[in-house]
């Protein structure tokens, strides 16, 4: 992981047959890559959001920081933040 990107970019990265930065710069995504990422990207709001639907009191989440900028490492613990306001109790495994 590249600590300077976006998550965005990381699952651009993440796409098989993009492994360099460079070859992402070379080859832009198709219609296909870029419906994949917004999947991606929907699903995991999904599954969030589920779980506080369901007022889950303790929610897991495994190093929620690792490898994301600064920027995203802030959002990440307000939306943690946010979380523990509504009910539900986050704990991470770090960070």
């Amino acid at each position: 992981m590249i600590e300077s990107l976006s998550v965005r970019e990381s699952l651009e990265l993440a796409l098989l047959g993009r492994r360099s930065p460079f070859t992402s710069q070379l080859h832009p995504l198709d219609t296909a890559d870029t419906q994949r990422i917004e999947e991606v990207q929907n699903l995991i709001r999904l599954k969030i959001g589920i779980r506080l639907l369901q007022q889950t009191e303790l929610l897991l989440v495994d190093t929620p920081s690792v490898d994301i900028t600064n920027e995203g490492s802030f959002r990440t613990a307000s939306l943690l933040k946010t979380i523990t306001g509504v009910g539900t109790y986050p704990v991470t495994s770090s960070n």
